[in-house]
């Protein structure tokens, strides 16, 4: 009899773990664990190299398939993880940078300018408190700090759809993370103009280093060379409300190339 499994990644901000799931019981068949390769270069970061972060989960991911049975079969893999920090790639799919992970509090000033202009916009936008680990402020300090840096970001993610996209090749997100980018949860800001999916005539929104700096933003058609893009539209209950953005320096920035492997072995 064949024994249907579920694989559940989590990646935590201290500990990575992977679990094998009995469908029909819901025991677990197999488990293994991975401390998250942190680093703290100065007061108040809070780093991950996102290749070693990567290679732990992989690394749970093998132990956890080559002890489970004969028999089984994996039916589902799913990935969940902690919310905001950045973690951002080149056009090539290589990491710009350091991944910026939640706790970080280097962008606590940034957003302290923020929050004393802003009278409540960025909430009824996205829906949460914005707070110095997540991307608004990181990235508005990587513009201020490393413009470089900055230059090179062709996507951002949070933590678990970076392992999604080094699992699958897929760049995709979904509105309970992306509400704290902020501000666009819905499909203005963050659906592909070409998505067959959607209204052609769908623009995205470009009022915020999100959108700016996001390749979610700014998709282009798959091909064998670029990630298969991903967009789900919002329940029409979960889009923003309409009120005015807030207002945003970051340049125009015409959509790359975003050329990247597609999946990789575990």
């Amino acid at each position: 009899m064949t024994l249907r499994v579920v694989i559940g990644i989590d990646k935590g901000t201290s500990t990575l773990k992977t679990a094998a799931i009995d469908v029909a019981s819901g025991r677990f068949v197999a488990e293994a664990g991975a401390r998250t390769p942190s680093s703290f270069p100065h007061p108040g970061f809070h780093e991950e190299d996102a290749d070693g972060t990567w290679s732990a989960v992989a690394s749970t991911i093998r132990t956890v398939v080559g002890a489970l049975p004969e028999e089984a079969a994996i039916v589902a893999v799913g990935v969940t993880g902690h919310m905001g920090g950045v973690w951002a790639i080149d056009e090539n799919g290589e990491p710009v940078r350091p991944a910026i992970c939640w706790p970080d509090s280097r962008a606590v000033s940034i957003l302290d300018r923020v929050v004393e202009a802003d009278d409540g916009r960025m909430f009824a936008i996205g829906g949460n408190a914005i707070v110095p680990g997540t991307p608004y402020p990181l990235l508005a300090w990587i513009k201020e700090h490393e413009p470089e840096n900055y230059r090179r970001i062709s996507t951002f993610f949070m933590a678990k759809d970076y392992v999604n996209y080094r699992l699958t090749g897929v760049i995709a997100t979904e509105e309970s993370d992306l509400s704290f980018a902020p501000p666009a949860i819905s499909p203005v800001g963050v659906v592909p103009t070409n998505c067959s999916r959607c209204s052609a005539s769908t623009t995205p929104s470009r009022s915020c280093p999100a959108s700016d700096a996001a390749s979610i933003s700014s998709a282009t058609s798959p091909s064998p060379r670029r990630p298969r893009q991903v967009c789900r539209p919002a329940h029409p209950s979960a889009r923003a409300p309409a009120t005015r953005p807030p207002t945003c320096s970051v340049p125009e920035r015409p959509p790359t190339d975003r050329r990247s492997p597609h999946s990789e072995p575990v």
